[in-house]
């Protein structure tokens, strides 16, 4: 029995007492008081006491009753749950007895299944090896593919050095051609007249003078190359006061892999800016003649130009995919972006004197103008009838020389694109190279013809007659600072330096480059000329003028 069930019997038999304890009848009062009468009252007195206790008690007790029925029933709530909990852990066990068994049977196949997995690793794990062989083999085949792709690169770059130079060669032999039965002419009219010398000699052997023969250059050899072998071997006479005297400024400066197609010196002077067939950028130390930290890589293809602006903060360069670069001259990082809008070879790019424009020039017969800062191209497109190979600025900067393959030069006006007259027929052939005197009256052209002429910018007409002297193509002209000379430099491996004023040369043909020279500059002060060569070297000359 429980202890809520014996609380409830214990509980009625109390209450049963009680009862039976209220309902006992009193003693009957006697007629006449006395002293058993008084104890009969009292002891009423206190029975009625006892019985208000009693009540009192009873009620207590109907109270713990009540409570020990709740909380019987709240026990026998509890057993309930507590039997549901039982038959609810019976039924997870019989699950879980199930899901073991269901596990085993499981844990068998997947047992199986383990089993295939791992042959299967140990198949791909061969696989695995046969395909890291495989790897090597190919990482071997791409190494060797890589150094045959260096070296069909470094074949192309031959190739299209080569195929310049057989377009210059194919070029200098039309005009070998052409000039072929003149030079017939004078071959048969020299000879000629040394056989009348002869003649003449010999007739009057006493005459105590020597007769005058001319020493023609042996077949195969060009003249040109004899009289720089001449110059070379005999020491210059003495300078006549006031004449320039040139002079090689320190030796060659060596650094391009490849032929050097452009230099350009700083505003200051203090430093040289080189392009070259290797693709490269260089900077020089012009006073030092050493190379100014790594060179500036960035082109694709061969570099054929260079140019700083006029406050030497930024250089530029252009190659033969049609380019431009753009550099920071001081720290040598690229400037902005590349900038696109030419369809061939890159000929020139010149700065206006303010250094807020530049134009660009290309074999694709444009003429292009860019914002110096932004790239950004500015006004129409200047076109010509063949390739342009020469640019230049006047000193207003409104006006703008373009020379070409088919001999003309060409004026136009920056802002509308169009030319401001007739174009003029430059050379008796192409126009490789353009510039503008400092003050902007002469105009300077050279080219296939070997000749340098001088044009009044404002009339189109020729100063005077063309300045001969080069045995081959003219490809670079320049005029000094002050305009009192023009250089020239070309395919012959010369530079010669002409006097404007009469077209005449002012000092002997600078001899030192093996290999053709593909531009030359002046110094900021005109005390030195740079040159860039196809021998890969940069030279530099100094030029003063002789005691009075």
């Amino acid at each position: 029995m429980s202890a809520a069930a014996r609380a409830l019997g214990v509980a009625v038999v109390l209450a049963a007492s009680h009862a039976l304890a209220l309902d006992l009848p009193l003693p009957k009062r006697p007629d006449e008081p006395g002293e058993p009468a008084k104890t009969l009252e009292r002891e009423a007195a206190a029975s009625r006491k006892e019985a208000d206790r009693l009540k009192a008690e009873n009620a207590r007790l109907a109270r713990e009753m009540r409570r020990a029925k709740a909380r019987a029933t709240e026990a026998e709530a509890q057993v309930a749950r507590i039997k549901a909990q039982l038959v609810e852990l019976k039924r997870e066990a019989e699950r879980a007895r199930a899901q073991a068994g269901s596990a085993r049977s499981e844990a068998a196949g997947k047992g199986k299944a383990m089993a295939r997995q791992a042959e299967e690793l140990q198949r791909a794990l061969r696989r695995a090896e046969a395909a890291e062989e495989q790897v090597k083999h190919l990482q071997l085949e791409i190494a060797q593919g890589m150094a045959a792709q260096q070296g069909a690169d470094d074949e192309t770059a031959g190739l299209r050095a080569r195929i310049v130079e057989l377009e210059r060669a194919l070029e200098r032999s039309r005009d070998e051609a052409a000039a072929g039965a003149d030079a017939v002419a004078r071959l048969e009219g020299e000879i000629a007249r040394l056989e009348l010398e002869l003649l003449v000699a010999a007739a009057a052997p006493d005459s105590g003078t020597q007769p005058r023969v001319d020493v023609l250059p042996a077949a195969g050899v060009r003249s040109g190359d004899m009289v720089a072998e001449a110059a070379a071997a005999t020491p210059n006479p003495a300078p006549r006061p006031g004449s320039l005297v040139v002079r090689p400024h320190g030796g060659p400066l060596r650094g391009h892999d490849a032929g050097v197609w452009a230099v350009a010196f700083s505003p200051n002077g203090r430093v040289i800016a080189s392009g070259g067939w290797d693709g490269t950028v260089r900077l020089w130390d012009a006073s030092a003649g050493k190379p100014m930290g790594p060179p500036l890589r960035g082109h694709s293809t061969p570099v054929l130009v260079v140019a700083f602006s006029p406050n030497g903060r930024m250089l530029v360069s252009g190659s033969v995919d049609g380019a431009i670069r753009r550099w920071d001259a001081a720290t040598g990082w690229p400037s902005g972006s590349e900038i696109k809008g030419h369809g061939d070879y890159l000929e020139s790019i010149t700065f206006s004197p303010d250094g807020r424009v530049m134009a660009s020039s290309s074999r694709d017969g444009t003429v292009r103008i860019w914002d110096a800062a932004t790239g950004r191209a500015l006004g129409p497109t200047m076109r010509a009838r063949s390739a342009i190979l020469a640019t230049a600025f006047g000193a207003n900067g409104r006006a703008l020389t373009s020379g070409g393959r088919d001999g003309t030069v060409h004026v136009w006006d920056v802002g509308s694109g169009t030319p401001m007259r007739e174009a003029v027929r430059g050379q008796n052939s192409v126009v490789h190279a353009i510039a503008f005197s400092p003050d902007g009256r002469l105009i300077a052209s050279a080219g296939r013809d070997r000749a340098i002429r001088l044009w009044e910018t404002g009339s189109g007409k020729p100063m005077h007659a063309p300045l001969a002297g080069h045995s081959d193509v003219v490809l670079t002209v320049a005029f000094s600072p002050d305009g009192r000379l023009v250089a020239s430099g070309g395919m012959d491996k010369t530079i010669r330096i002409w006097e404007v004023a009469t077209g005449k040369l002012a000092a002997p043909p600078l001899l030192g480059h093996t290999g053709l020279i593909h531009h030359l500059a002046f110094s900021p002060d005109g005390r030195l000329i740079v040159s860039g060569s196809d021998d890969r070297t940069i030279r530099m000359w100094t030029l003063e003028r002789a005691p009075q």
